[in-house]
């Protein structure tokens, strides 16, 4: 869902960068 990916890119995104999300997946 969009809208899950969406809120979790945000909290995420404040929390760690970018690169974590392509590492973690």
């Amino acid at each position: 869902m969009p809208v899950t990916l969406r809120a979790w890119q945000r909290r995420y995104g404040l929390l760690k960068p970018q690169r974590t999300d392509g590492g973690h997946r």
